[in-house]
C-alpha cells in the first residue's frame, strides 16, 4: 500500500532505492506527466536527500516524510543532481 491510497495525495515520483557496500540512497527513475514531481522538476538520476527535517536514504524514508500531509501541503525537498546539492517545493 503506497501513501497515495493512505491519505488520497499524490507525488507522482517514481523511484529506486540504490543499497551499494558504501551507500544508500533514494533516486529518481522519472515523475509522471503534470504531477507535483515534475512541477518541483525532479529529473531522473537525482538523488533525493531530505524530505523537510527527515534525511531520506530509501522509499521508506520518503513516504514516511510525507505521511499525514495534506493535498496542497509544500514541501521543501533537498536532492544532489551531479555533484551540485539543490532544493526545490513540492506540493
Amino acid at each position: 500500500m503506497s501513501i497515495e491510497q493512505i491519505d488520497k495525495t499524490y507525488h507522482g515520483m517514481v523511484s529506486k532505492n540504490v543499497r551499494t557496500p558504501s551507500a544508500r540512497m533514494l533516486v529518481v527513475d522519472g515523475t509522471h506527466t503534470d504531477s507535483p514531481a515534475a512541477a518541483a522538476g525532479l529529473r531522473p538520476g537525482d538523488v533525493i536527500l531530505k524530505v523537510g527535517e527527515t534525511e531520506t536514504i530509501d522509499g521508506a524514508d520518503w513516504e514516511r516524510a510525507l505521511l499525514g500531509g495534506t493535498a496542497g501541503q509544500k514541501y521543501e525537498v533537498t536532492f544532489k543532481r551531479s555533484d551540485k546539492v539543490e532544493k526545490t517545493a513540492l506540493t
